[in-house]
C-alpha cells in the first residue's frame, strides 16, 4: 500500500467518494443541493484549466493524499 499525492487522474474517484460521503448529511437535512453533492469535475479543476496527466493535481483542504494498493 502506498500513500501519495492525489493527481488529476484521481479526480473522478475523489468526486464519487465525496458524493457518497455527503449522502447521509443530505438525508439528515433533506437537502440534496449542498455543494459537495452538486460539485462537478470542472469545478474541481483549478481555474477551469485542464492539466496534463503527469502534473500533480493541486491538493484541496479536504484531500491531499490518495492511498493506493
Amino acid at each position: 500500500m502506498m500513500i501519495e499525492r492525489a493527481n488529476i487522474e484521481d479526480a473522478k474517484e475523489i468526486l464519487d467518494l465525496q458524493k457518497l460521503a455527503y449522502q447521509s448529511e443530505a438525508e439528515i437535512y433533506n437537502d440534496y443541493t449542498i455543494p459537495p453533492l452538486t460539485q462537478t469535475l470542472e469545478e474541481m479543476e483549478p481555474h477551469g484549466q485542464a492539466r496534463g496527466p503527469q502534473k500533480p493535481y493541486p491538493p484541496t483542504p479536504r484531500l491531499r493524499w490518495v492511498i493506493r494498493r
